[in-house]
């Protein structure tokens, strides 16, 4: 919806998913390349669009790589590819796949497998042909049998009386909301179920209805009441003065800013936001925005450096 409604979608189309099944079959049949030499495929392309689901922050950089891939580049397809499965500047891979299926396993918590794999298979692909092409029965076998055999899974469960708050999203595109049901359900009379109607996989900095409930918990040991709802928190407008400022010499007038907010963490509902490129050192950057800012009648306060070798101003 937001792509096909939102002019700053950057692949905005009135078919979404069909653009979005042509270009993966596009990338099929040729990949397009990255700057560093590796070829962006269909794979690629999967992968990167998984990892952008994770939070609505990445939408705008999941939109600018489609676009730029339909275009033959597939730089950004590979900045949110690394990111989902691990892989560093040099190459190297974080131990995230191993670790996340060895300690899954030895905690007992392996997946069931099913009694008919390709019955399973079908229903999936009835169900979400987007998401379960390439699905086979073979991928349903039980992963930990020669890892960790005949780990008997803990029971969850709770006895205390200590406030536990658990907070489920309802467009969590990775955790299905009624796994934080269930997780409420088990821990007794002493939990309480808060839903977020936002999207995202995890719910803290979208919403400061979720962000006080959590603070209230931990600090004043206090739960919302049962069927609390809390939801996102609106995107911040642009304010009235922000084309008044002025831009100094030696800085680009405004660029995508999509990969730079997605890295920072910068949500629309955290701040209005835009991003320009400067070949100035950084000291240099602030000292010409200072003495166009004061040019221009603006007050420049006081610069804090809360983080050694990063310039700020306030």
């Amino acid at each position: 919806t937001w792509g096909e409604d939102d002019a700053s979608c950057a692949s905005r189309s009135d078919d979404v998913p069909a653009d979005w099944d042509a270009l993966r079959d596009q990338l099929d049949a040729e990949p397009v390349p990255a700057e560093d030499g590796r070829m962006a495929n269909e794979a690629v392309f999967e992968t990167a669009t998984y990892s952008a689901l994770y939070s609505e922050a990445d939408w705008p950089l999941l939109a600018s790589a489609l676009a730029e891939a339909r275009d033959g580049s597939g730089d950004k397809l590979f900045v949110l590819a690394d990111q989902y499965v691990g892989r560093e500047d040099d190459g190297s891979y974080s131990t995230i796949e191993q670790s996340n299926q060895i300690i899954t396993c030895a905690s007992g918590l392996g997946y069931d497998v099913p009694d008919d794999p390709q019955a399973l298979v079908d229903e999936l692909l009835r169900l979400s042909p987007r998401f379960a092409e390439g699905a086979t029965a073979e991928d349903f076998t039980d992963g930990c049998a020669a890892l960790v055999p005949d780990v008997e899974p803990p029971t969850l469960s709770y006895t205390g009386d200590a406030p536990i708050l658990v907070v489920g999203g309802t467009n969590d595109p990775a955790t299905p909301f009624r796994w934080a049901e269930e997780m409420t359900t088990a821990m007794g009379p002493s939990a309480r179920l808060l839903t977020y109607t936002g999207e995202g996989h995890g719910q803290m900095l979208n919403s400061t209805c979720v962000t006080d409930w959590e603070a209230r918990a931990l600090v004043e040991l206090e739960l919302p009441d049962e069927g609390e709802v809390c939801e996102p928190d609106p995107p911040v407008e642009q304010p009235s003065w922000w084309n008044d400022l002025p831009v100094p010499d030696g800085v680009s007038a405004v660029i995508d800013s999509s990969g730079i907010n997605a890295v920072l963490g910068i949500t629309p509902s955290l701040a209005f936001s835009e991003s320009r490129t400067t070949t100035l050192s950084a000291d240099d950057a602030l000292a010409a925005y200072d003495e166009a800012m004061e040019a221009a009648g603006w007050m420049v306060g006081e610069r804090a450096e809360p983080i050694d070798g990063v310039p700020q101003a306030v």
